[in-house]
């Protein structure tokens, strides 16, 4: 399979899976994940063209993008559109997924830009104002205050939030863990987790890429939810989720500066283990009765599940 970033592999139709496919080899998918698309070269672009892949769901947001490194070539052939969530309250999209379209500076500079740009890159922001308001109120009172003031700060000087984060991180993420960041965001970020799944039940947008940062953690979760959908195995998916650990070997020092050293998280963030995501399950099977029943509570239904299954077989 054609590596065009790191942590990049098939999701569906799943690799070797004698239920469905007998033994498959490394063929055309319908879905694929992978790390953040931003420093793929020109030609690179051009082949993930040639493989048909139509859209880039990205779960992150705008502005996460657009004060990320890379040449973003990609933004040559796929159009960047912001994906329009519901507010603070967290109520549920409606059943077409609002997007605003917007420019980065490889738009911008490149010319041929607006004749090329037949496929879509959208992007849905996972962090919303209901999960930092949860994070926040997790918090000590003093801890607040003081957070309250380092906000302030960040505004003033643009550090894209990072002293009001580390306080946070330190605080409250590294407390929990990585499992009460997952149901974190099963819970807080449900609009977003719907809206992309939407994007994905809908015709003409697969073959599909799925990222966020590095494709482990927003990724690993929505990833989850899909094969989850599509009666995968829950050792197949913890066993692709675990998989990113391995995939992002070659650019831990890049990973352990952007989470760790950035942010001030633990280490364990940057880990991937098979434990994790059954917790994440666990939890969903506790709490909902089912994957299935944990889409509908977010609002996609039996009829939207059924729809992303046959996009996915391509029918």
């Amino acid at each position: 399979m054609y590596q065009f970033a790191h942590n990049f592999r098939q999701v569906y139709p799943i690799l070797n899976d004698p239920k469905k496919h007998g033994n498959q080899t490394d063929g055309p998918g319908t879905l694929y994940r992978s790390s953040r698309p931003d420093f793929m070269t020109e030609s690179e672009v051009d082949k993930m063209k040639e493989m048909g892949i139509q859209s880039i769901v990205d779960l992150r947001s705008r502005s996460e993008y657009l004060k990320a490194t890379g040449d973003k070539h990609l933004d040559r052939i796929y159009k960047p559109l912001k994906v329009l969530l519901p507010g603070f309250l967290g109520n549920k999209p409606s059943d077409a997924v609002k997007v605003k379209a917007f420019k980065t500076t490889a738009c911008s500079s490149n010319a041929n830009t607006s004749t090329e740009q037949s496929r879509k890159h959208y992007f849905i922001n996972f962090y919303n104002w209901n999960y930092i308001w949860t994070i926040f109120n997790r918090a000590t009172w003093y801890i607040k205050l003081y957070g309250i003031l380092l906000l302030v700060i960040d505004v003033i000087f643009h550090t894209n939030y990072k002293h009001f984060i580390r306080l946070f991180a330190r605080n409250v993420l590294n407390v929990g863990g990585l499992l009460e960041q997952y149901i974190d965001m099963i819970e807080m970020s449900q609009p977003s987790i719907c809206a992309a799944l939407k994007l994905l039940a809908t015709e003409g947008n697969l073959p599909a890429v799925i990222n966020c940062a590095h494709g482990k953690d927003r990724t690993g979760i929505l990833t989850a939810l899909v094969l989850s959908c599509v009666g995968a195995s829950r050792e197949h998916i913890a066993r692709d989720y675990a998989l990113s650990e391995a995939e992002l070997r070659p650019v831990h020092s890049r990973c352990h500066d952007e989470v760790v050293k950035k942010f001030h998280m633990s280490e364990q963030f940057l880990k991937s283990d098979v434990e994790t995501m059954e917790g994440l399950l666990d939890y969903i099977d506790r709490e909902y009765g089912s994957v299935q029943s944990y889409l509908e509570c977010i609002g996609f239904g039996q009829v939207e599940q059924e729809k992303l299954k046959k996009n996915l077989d391509g029918m």
